[in-house]
């Protein structure tokens, strides 16, 4: 045996055995036995966490053993476990350390699970006009149920022209979230077209404008653009540009191609007038003509005329240089101009030579006394004449007596057309003097 006191820690009961021992005056007590008890120490109990955020799985406050001893450690156990958001009571049920133990009446806590707060995003997306809509990335952040789909949906607001829509989140509701729904929104961008301006169109100046055409790519389906081609502003020969004026056109981002438009140069032909006259020693010029139909609004305010004719003969009379007016302005540069020359006629002037008449003696060789001009003009004389004048007599020397004719000749002209009449040339008896007549015997009474 030991007479060591025996010690105990934990909470239990303990058997503590002992014997008396006599002395020389006492006999040995017989061994024996008492049974003793460490009663577990009654703790508190502390409580954490007794607001709580919904995480989908059930929950309880924490709670913490007061009043242990030294380094003891002690687990509560706690009952009345929750998931859903909401007030609740929980109870400190059992802890793990048999040296210790909860009050008679279980500690209780109130405790509070709070709604999480999650945020369901739909992110913004664009497209261009006719296209199908695109796919719209969503995200989910603090949602702990599963499928979110199942509380979850969203569509986008009606329309498809160019513009910015709003998408429409549905949430069926979830008690134990509060929820931030942050809505993207579709944009719809302006689709590109162009409008190509059909080049090679043309007019004849003075004319009206032909139809300006167009094509048209890059629609949707039966769509059209509002537009209005006009050309650059100008009516004189030359090129011009043809564009177009855009209307509203909400959906595209329209493009021009411009064209070219020409204005070409009219035909005119001026027909310079013609000119007969008859010889006057003058010149003949004429400043005269007809022309083929202007555009409206033009006149012709001068030709230049160059030629004349003064003898007999012909000529052009050519016309050029025209200039043609459009009020104050000069349009001679739209027209191309074929000028046609006239004819400038001059014709013979009648002339007379006519012989003097004149007398002559029977035997004598025919004379003449000259001639007499009639139809000179512009003061001319015979000097302006050609040739030689001669005479032709129809009188041969010792003709008998009588009258005979002189006939001019032998003169030339270019410019007149000369008559040659003839004079009188009269053959008188020859006188006689001193002639003997010899009868013979022819006489008899």
């Amino acid at each position: 045996y030991s007479t060591a006191i025996p010690k105990g820690k934990d909470a239990n009961s303990y058997t503590v055995y002992y014997k008396v021992v006599g002395d020389s005056n006492h006999n040995d007590v017989e061994e024996d036995s008492i049974q003793v008890t460490i009663e577990p120490k009654e703790i508190g109990v502390s409580w954490i966490d007794t607001e709580l955020t919904y995480d989908g799985y059930y929950q309880t406050p924490k709670a913490t053993a007061t009043g242990l001893i030294d380094n003891d450690s002690c687990y509560v156990f706690v009952d009345g476990s929750q998931k859903n958001v909401g007030n609740y009571t929980a109870t400190a049920k059992t802890i793990n350390n048999s040296n210790y133990k909860l009050p008679s009446v279980l500690p209780t806590t109130d405790f509070k699970i709070n709604k999480a707060y999650a945020t369901y995003q739909v992110y913004s997306n664009s497209k261009t006009y006719g296209e199908d809509d695109p796919s719209f990335s969503v995200s989910v952040t603090n949602w702990v149920d599963s499928p979110y789909t199942d509380y979850f949906s969203f569509e986008r607001e009606a329309g498809e022209n160019v513009g910015e829509y709003n998408i429409i989140v549905n949430y069926v509701g979830n008690d134990n979230y509060d929820v931030n729904i942050i809505a993207g929104k579709l944009t719809i961008n302006k689709k590109d077209a162009t409008i190509k301006i059909d080049s090679g169109k043309s007019k004849t100046y003075g004319d009206s404008d032909p139809e300006f055409t167009a094509k048209v790519e890059g629609l949707v389906d039966s769509d059209t653009l509002s537009y209005e081609i006009k050309r650059q502003a100008g009516e004189t020969v030359g090129e011009y540009n043809v564009t177009a004026e855009l209307g509203n056109n909400t959906n595209y981002n329209v493009k021009v191609e411009d064209g070219k438009f020409t204005i070409n140069k009219k035909n005119l032909t001026i027909i310079a007038d013609n000119a007969t006259k008859t010889y006057d020693g003058k010149s003949l010029t004429l400043n005269t003509y007809t022309n083929t139909d202007l555009a409206s609004g033009d006149s012709i305010e001068s030709v230049t005329f160059t030629g004349s004719q003064t003898n007999v003969g012909t000529s052009n009379n050519i016309p050029s240089a025209a200039v043609i007016k459009k009020g104050d302005d000069d349009v001679t540069s739209s027209y191309q101009i074929t000028y046609v020359n006239g004819t400038l006629t001059v014709n013979k002037a009648s002339l007379t030579v006519s012989a003097k008449s004149n007398s002559i003696i029977y035997g004598d060789n025919p004379i003449n006394d000259g001639v007499e001009y009639s139809g000179f003009v512009n003061g001319e004389s015979e000097t302006v004449l050609g040739g030689t004048l001669d005479y032709d007599y129809s009188y041969t020397k010792l003709d008998n007596i009588g009258s005979y004719t002189i006939t001019p000749k032998g003169l030339t002209s270019n410019n007149y057309d000369i008559t040659f009449n003839s004079g009188t040339l009269t053959v008188n008896p020859k006188s006689i003097e001193g002639a003997s007549v010899n009868l013979g015997d022819a006489l008899t009474y």
